[in-house]
């Protein structure tokens, strides 16, 4: 009416313009704006208040909800009955952007990558590989056992019949058993269990209730062949939502050989040989191909049709891949440059 007296006949265009922009600024970008920079502290004001009239418009969300879903219907659109609920795809974009617009932990990012991809991780991507595995012949008295868990620092160690590949099943010598008086007296068969066996390619959750219904808490890798090709224990599975942690013993002797990345800068990484394609894709966006084998490792030993060396190099997509250190058998670390 102010407007309509000052201004005649368009008074009505003259309020339009000059409220709707005052509006937009000081009714929705500057709240949002403050929101977003002091969230933690306006939250625990407005929670109750929000709540409250959540209640009230309650009946008035539900209809004009459903109204809206019926007029999409009936125009050809999907029911949006699940729009409130984002995609793994679109939580992951949020986390991306999240990286340069907050200051919250990286490790805890890392850890909300890792259990998206838990459920596509595989076994071989995850496991121990044999020639890394202390393994027990069971032809060998309680004795040995005692001295080879002494000295490995892991309490769990698989039982062979022959040679190593033949894992018959795992042994578990607790710390309260390895304090039994008559221990030396007890034979090694009092505590061994029959292997769990499982397959490279099953997926981690679907193997996780396996290994929490045994008290060893590990399954034999084995190929199609049936030889055993490596271990896996909770400890790894652990491993992929909250980084490393100690099995067997905690002794500050024993350093497990952990998978690492280190970004020397954006463009270049150094990569441990047994870091899986699926974790380096997720989290340096390599676009390694999938399929051909678990580690980066195993990718470069592919299409080297050969064991790597150090020097040796692989270009793929937008990267190049420099094995920096190797041993007789694999590539330990490897240089990933972009070009």
């Amino acid at each position: 009416l102010i407007f309509v007296r000052l201004f005649g006949d368009i008074g009505d265009v003259v309020s339009v313009l000059v409220f709707t922009p005052f509006l937009l600024i000081f009714g929705e970008i500057v709240p949002k704006s403050i929101f977003q920079q002091k969230a933690d502290t306006i939250v625990t004001r407005i929670i109750y208040g929000l709540r409250f009239f959540s209640y009230v418009f309650y009946p008035v969300i539900v209809v004009f909800s459903r109204v809206a879903r019926f007029a999409a219907r009936l125009f050809g659109g999907a029911s949006s009955a699940s729009s409130g609920f984002i995609s793994k795809d679109e939580l992951r974009v949020l986390i991306d952007i999240s990286e340069t617009a907050s200051d919250s932990a990286a490790t805890s990012k890392q850890r909300i990558r890792r259990i998206f991809r838990f459920a596509d991780t595989t076994v071989g991507e995850v496991m121990t590989p044999l020639a890394e595995v202390i393994g027990f012949n069971e032809t060998r008295d309680i004795e040995e056992a005692v001295r080879r868990v002494w000295s490995s620092g892991f309490n769990r160690l698989p039982v062979f019949r022959g040679n190593i590949t033949n894992v018959t099943g795992v042994m578990t010598l607790s710390t309260w058993d390895l304090l039994l008086p008559d221990i030396e007296q007890r034979p090694v068969g009092d505590f061994v269990k029959p292997a769990l066996y499982l397959s490279p390619r099953q997926s981690l959750d679907q193997v996780l209730p396996l290994l929490r219904s045994r008290t060893d808490h590990m399954a034999v890798i084995v190929d199609e062949f049936g030889s055993a090709i490596g271990i896996l224990t909770m400890e790894d599975i652990f491993e992929e939502v909250v980084g490393p942690v100690d099995s067997g013993f905690d002794f500050d002797s024993m350093k497990g050989r952990r998978i690492s990345i280190e970004s020397v800068d954006d463009d270049t990484h150094l990569i441990s040989g047994r870091a899986p394609i699926s974790e380096l894709n997720d989290s340096l966006k390599l676009g390694l191909p999938v399929g051909e084998a678990h580690t980066i490792a195993g990718f470069l030993t592919n299409r080297l049709r050969r064991i790597p060396q150090v020097g040796d190099t692989v270009v793929e997509q937008t990267y190049r891949y420099t094995v920096v250190e190797a041993d007789a058998r694999t590539a330990t670390r490897v240089r990933a440059e972009r070009i």
